[in-house]
């Protein structure tokens, strides 16, 4: 089915629907992991996700299309350069993965075999805010005794420590957008929630540098404004 002179979006779509859709009688889902890869390549990007927006449209109406499910799993912090009025963004429903709670944390780190009181997990909170990713890594290092409590909190926010790695990729991302800078700039010392511009807080909150609280905004974690306090 596949036609040059139709094009790639075209081709495609025909061919879900006659190899795949018509030959099936129950739903199939179709999932994506990591597809904020594709922002790397704008053109593509745009292409491929207007594609799958109008197969989700098809997917409202009667016929083979309401078999279709489509998941899309994407990084939140590719969002930076993009224009965020633009597919994949403004169709589907949202999933998002929240920061963990106390509760969270504490069931975490007993799969690690770790049972920390309340006031380490109340650190630990404070630290990194319950990022996923961050707890997980911190937790997994000490259970491991790669890194015991107190030299995880020592070096957490310097350029020696576990989430270095972590800290400069998102300088670099920032260092390429001023107005991101100046925005985060706005927030770091403030206790109390901040408002910022519209654009740059989806940003921030897309990157997880900043929680949302109604329209406006308040640092994401002690991590992130110990670093950037000291490099913004």
């Amino acid at each position: 089915v596949w036609d040059k002179a139709l094009g790639s979006k075209m081709s495609c779509t025909i061919h879900i629907e006659q190899s795949v859709l018509e030959s099936i009688d129950t739903p199939i889902i179709l999932a994506i992991e990591e597809s904020s890869r594709l922002f790397d390549y704008p053109e593509v990007a745009q292409e491929f996700f207007g594609m799958l927006r109008t197969w989700h449209e098809y997917a409202q109406h009667p016929g083979v299309w309401r078999k279709l499910r489509l998941i899309l799993v994407e990084s939140t912090e590719s969002y930076v350069p993009l224009d965020i009025n633009k597919s994949p963004f403004d169709t589907g429903v949202e999933v998002a993965l929240t920061p963990f709670n106390h509760e969270q944390v504490s069931e975490l780190a007993i799969r690690y075999g770790l049972h920390l009181d309340n006031s380490r997990v109340k650190q630990l909170i404070d630290l990194l805010g319950g990022h996923p990713y961050l707890t997980q890594l911190a937790l997994h290092h000490i259970a491991k005794k790669s890194m015991d409590w107190e030299r995880l909190f020592e070096t957490a926010s310097t350029d020696e420590g576990l989430f270095h790695h972590h800290l400069h990729r998102h300088l670099g991302n920032l260092q390429r957008s001023p107005d991101l800078v100046a925005a985060l700039k706005q927030v770091i010392d403030e206790t109390e929630p901040v408002r910022i511009g519209q654009k740059e807080g989806f940003k921030l909150h897309s990157m997880g540098l900043v929680a949302l609280e109604k329209n406006n905004v308040r640092m994401g974690c002690g991590l992130y404004r110990q670093y950037f306090r000291e490099r913004l």
